[in-house]
């Protein structure tokens, strides 16, 4: 673990550091900080002979390929100057833990300061082994297992882009020089995704704004919202707004006030992410105004950390 640095964020926010501290460490045991598990869908595949299909041939062919959940296992010692304070600290990271309050987020900050995030839950562990291996008089033992069912870490940092009327892109990182037309082409620009899984990004739409058009020229894939009767009729007003948010499980296309738009989406259109590596967008919006705006952001998803 060299200088590495793991803290937990409860659901509430607040940050316990468990590395390193007077009432807890993390002992080098430890698994499932790496590559997540991988599962296959395979198909045999027969061979084509001259009298018809011949046994199988050896192997398989891969369907699909799935990223499965990970589980974290931790190995803590709880420490204290006697019995009584080390059942307090016992009870202060129980209770952090606690997955009734909902996921929290394990933090590592490797030696080379790349700081990366797991959305977790407890799982198993802190039940509470008390023997002469595990208990004594200043200390306890706890094998901590964490369940990750979105398995990716995630990147602290998140890359914001903003496109105004007129204007170059208002980026936090990278920095795209942008402007926008009166009409068609709203901006062209290359993202660059240098995780190592897609990423997906939250559109945010200030109006006016009709025929909005949305293009991954590198995948081939685009959202596209209009009114399917009217293709010029107002898709949103002055000091409206809509978001996409293209994350899976939490899915969204809808105005500030709550109303749904996915319905007006052209057949074919998708919630898209960035693929790894450079990603060619075009944003098309029909005549925009000064207060026409799009704000993008995204989170860099890895394998491990």
């Amino acid at each position: 673990m060299g200088d590495e640095i793991i803290k937990w964020i409860d659901a509430g926010g607040t940050e316990y550091q468990l590395t390193g501290q007077p009432d807890i460490d993390v002992l080098f045991d430890r698994e499932g900080f790496f590559m997540p598990p991988v599962s296959f869908v395979e198909q045999s595949t027969p061979v084509q002979g001259d009298c018809g299909q011949t046994p199988l041939q050896e192997g398989a062919s891969v369907q699909r390929l799935t990223i499965e959940p990970r589980e974290i296992r931790m190995k803590l010692i709880i420490k204290g100057n006697d019995p009584a304070s080390v059942r307090q600290a016992i009870r202060k990271y129980i209770s952090a833990f606690n997955p009734l309050r909902g996921p929290g987020k394990l933090q590592i900050i490797t030696p080379d300061n790349s700081v990366r995030e797991l959305v977790c839950w407890y799982e198993d562990g802190a039940q509470g082994q008390e023997n002469r291996d595990n208990t004594g008089q200043t200390f306890q033992m706890i094998a901590l297992v964490l369940k990750a069912f979105d398995p990716y870490w995630y990147s602290t940092t998140t890359t914001s882009i903003t496109l105004t009327q007129q204007s170059t892109a208002s980026t936090f990182f990278p920095f795209f020089p942008l402007t926008l037309s009166h009409y068609g082409v709203f901006g062209d620009f290359t993202v660059t995704n240098d995780g190592e899984a897609v990423a997906y990004p939250i559109w945010t739409i200030y109006g006016p704004a009709s025929n909005l058009r949305i293009d991954n020229l590198t995948t081939g894939e685009f959202i596209h919202l209009h009114d399917p009767i009217n293709n010029n009729a107002t898709l949103l007003g002055p000091s409206e707004y809509l978001i996409i948010d293209t994350t899976p499980g939490k899915f969204k296309v809808e105005k500030n006030n709550g109303t749904p738009l996915w319905q007006q989406a052209d057949p074919g259109s998708s919630m898209f992410g960035f693929a790894v590596g450079d990603n060619k967008i075009r944003i098309e919006i029909d005549t925009p105004t000064s207060e026409t705006k799009v704000d993008l952001t995204y989170q860099t998803r890895y394998l491990t950390i």
